[in-house]
């Protein structure tokens, strides 16, 4: 069944799988959409199985279970045959597959990922940025090597360890008058910004401010995090190696906080309990540097 597939008909499936849409898809891939729907039909006859779910009178189209499983194939299939096509003699790079959080990765990881390539020639980084629940699925299919994240659950196919805590401080722009230790008792959620760090301070926020409290901006990205936060009148919860990051904008202020949220506690995740000499490496640049953020504990110290 493998032999019979061949690499056009898994970049139409990925193409409609990513935009959703037949007709985006075949203009993507420079084919009409006939020639598309052939390809997909081809697919599914191989495979055995419906890879999509099929409404009449609508442009969108959505997967099925076992198509959503098969996405993350198509996509290590992909990748497999670019390096495959960009592949030379005497070439022996390896590639290691990395995911993480958008706030790890901007604020902790990109230091660690330059340690990294300056002292693995041999190697070549794949990072991503990936929520717990992708993250998993990857890493059961062996699509990754090593992946971060805050939001823990329970699989016998993949190993899950501490990799460090943090404890949550309070920042606030320069301009606005916040005494040098914050009593979250005190704040006001109409000033808040929003991220959600891990499910513990999404239930601390809504216990604390009221479910029904909606605040100034609901952000997941870095750099606007900090747009925000340093020319508005508003304020931030954050862990410790975000609130470091954020401190080297000159127009946004740390402070101490109690009766805050819990700390966040990050966890690695290994595919099929096997750990590389380069997740091994990769760990203890990432213990050594974590040494140095003051309010980070850092779990790894014998990776």
């Amino acid at each position: 069944m493998i032999n019979e597939m061949t690499n056009l008909e898994i970049e139409a499936f990925w193409a409609v799988a990513t935009l959703g849409n037949l007709t985006k898809a075949s203009e993507s891939l420079y084919i009409t959409q006939p020639a598309l729907t052939r390809r997909i039909q081809s697919l599914e006859e191989e495979l055995g199985y419906s890879l999509f779910v099929r409404q009449k009178g609508s442009r969108q189209i959505s997967l099925t279970h076992a198509g959503q499983s098969f996405l993350y194939m198509a996509e290590e299939w992909l990748q497999l045959y670019k390096r495959f096509a960009e592949f030379t003699p005497g070439q022996s790079l390896k590639v290691f597959r990395v995911s993480a959080l958008d706030s790890l990765n901007t604020c902790v990881m990109i230091h660690i990922y330059h340690n990294f390539m300056s002292a693995t020639e041999d190697t070549r980084l794949h990072i991503m940025n990936l929520h717990s629940p992708e993250a998993y699925i990857k890493a059961e299919h062996n699509l990754l090597d090593l992946a971060f994240i805050c939001d823990p659950q329970h699989t016998k196919y993949v190993e899950t360890c501490p990799a460090f805590q943090e404890t949550m401080f309070f920042l606030c722009n320069m301009d606005l008058t916040y005494p040098q230790i914050v009593d979250a008792n005190s704040l006001n959620c109409e000033k808040m910004l929003f991220a959600q760090w891990t499910p513990e301070y999404e239930l601390w926020v809504n216990h604390r401010f009221n479910a029904c409290c909606t605040p100034y901006l609901n952000l997941e990205n870095m750099t606007l995090i900090e747009k925000f936060l340093s020319t508005d009148d508003c304020w931030l919860i954050a862990p410790a190696s975000v609130a470091h990051h954020l401190l080297k904008n000159p127009r946004i202020r740390m402070r101490a906080l109690v009766n805050g949220p819990p700390n966040r506690i990050v966890y690695y995740l290994l595919p099929s309990k096997k750990k590389q000499e380069e997740t091994t490496f990769f760990l203890r640049l990432l213990h050594k540097y974590l040494k140095g953020i003051p309010g980070v504990v850092s779990s790894l110290g014998n990776p």
